[in-house]
């Protein structure tokens, strides 16, 4: 699909890559590694990923304050009872999550 405005994903999901490809959408991937996921730790689990998308938003306004572009920004979270399981640190942290989660109820967000 091409159209008169450049389309950036401000992520590394495969995901979200495919998603876009499989509409046929044009686009460019960038990342801000700098960017903090950190989020106040009273903040309801389901309100986590619209706070940290507008978080990357704002990391990107000099692109999306050009013309013709448009900066694609998204976030998503795993809770367990209403508790945030952040991105594992190594492999040792993925097996203990993957542990917390098994036979559970979790929300993807």
């Amino acid at each position: 699909m091409n159209s008169s405005y450049s389309i950036i994903l401000a992520s590394q999901s495969p995901r979200r890559q495919e998603l876009l490809r499989m509409a046929g959408i044009d686009f460019a991937v960038e990342i801000r590694n700098d960017l903090s996921e950190d989020f106040p730790e009273s903040m309801m689990a389901s309100d986590v990923p619209l706070f940290l998308a507008h978080r990357k938003q704002e990391a990107y306004h000099e692109l999306w304050s050009r013309d013709n572009v448009v900066v694609i920004t998204a976030d998503t979270i795993v809770a367990l009872d209403n508790v945030v399981l952040n991105k594992p640190n190594d492999r040792t942290h993925a097996i203990d999550m993957l542990s917390q989660l098994s036979g559970k109820v979790h929300t993807v967000i």
